[in-house]
């Protein structure tokens, strides 16, 4: 069987180079190559652990701003909550940034279904017995100025059952067309309003589908707050973090430059 291979790298005492070397020919490496020369180090080539505390920094000051309203506060060395542990609190605020945005934007489509659904159920239609009768076939269009005329006297030829004029919104006259097999292109002249299912039904669905997202947000921003609690851990952590970052990273440009270091590159 066929294993893939992995990219591997190496760092160590350049005294160690040949036991280490020969360490390697015993686990089987495929093939290895000795790039200490090569001081523009590839990301792999330092240790891992500087660029897990990179990711860790970055979610640190998103979690930090997502508490702090949007900005990053100024550390003041307040103690803040108990039972501190960064990883939950990131793992958490992180999550709950996610869901508050997903809250928004499902609220933000709902909005938009209701004022539309009231629009449509403001026309004066008996949507009620328009879905009882399941064989006939109907559709509402509108049009405005001299389309309007245009589109009537399309209706007026066309092979319909019916249609009428159900009201006048500013220059916009809306028909119901009550019609055989299928409504002919109207679309130069008129658009069809999109109406799927009961739309007094929908909208009392809308709404209350809204009026949940509304309780949960709720316990959404007390979550938040409750998170916003441990806001002096975070940004003494990650203070921490940033300090330790500099360290290490001026700690691996030493030894890259000191020559007295191997770098090995490899399968």
């Amino acid at each position: 069987m066929i294993s893939p291979a992995n990219k591997i790298f190496f760092i160590g005492p350049r005294s160690q180079l040949n036991q280490f070397l020969s360490f390697l020919q015993h686990r089987g490496v495929v093939e290895i190559s000795d790039v200490s020369e090569d001081l523009k180090l590839e990301k792999g080539a330092v240790e891992s652990s500087y660029f897990a505390l990179l990711k860790k920094i970055s979610q640190l000051k998103e979690v930090v701003e997502f508490l702090g309203e949007g900005k990053i506060p100024q550390l003041k060395g307040a103690a803040g909550r108990e039972g501190f542990n960064a990883d939950e609190i990131i793992s958490k605020s992180m999550a709950l940034k996610t869901r508050i945005s997903e809250i928004l934007s499902e609220e933000k489509n709902l909005e938009s279904e209701i004022k539309k659904l009231e629009f449509i159920l403001s026309l004066g239609v008996d949507f009620e017995k328009l879905f009882s009768v399941k064989k006939l076939k109907w559709k509402i269009v509108f049009s405005s100025g001299k389309n309007s005329l245009r589109l009537e006297n399309i209706l007026a030829q066309g092979d319909f059952i019916h249609f009428e004029k159900i009201t006048q919104k500013g220059r916009r006259s809306f028909y119901i067309v009550f019609f055989r097999g299928e409504l002919p292109s109207v679309e130069k002249y008129a658009t069809v309003v999109d109406i799927s299912g009961n739309p007094a039904s929908r909208l009392k669905a809308a709404k209350k589908r809204f009026e949940e997202l509304e309780e949960e947000k709720k316990l959404c921003s007390e979550d938040k707050v409750y998170l916003a609690g441990f806001l002096p851990q975070i940004l003494f952590y990650y203070d921490y973090c940033e300090n330790l970052k500099l360290r290490e990273k001026f700690k691996q440009e030493s030894i890259a430059a000191t020559k007295k270091a191997f770098f090995l590159s490899g399968w």
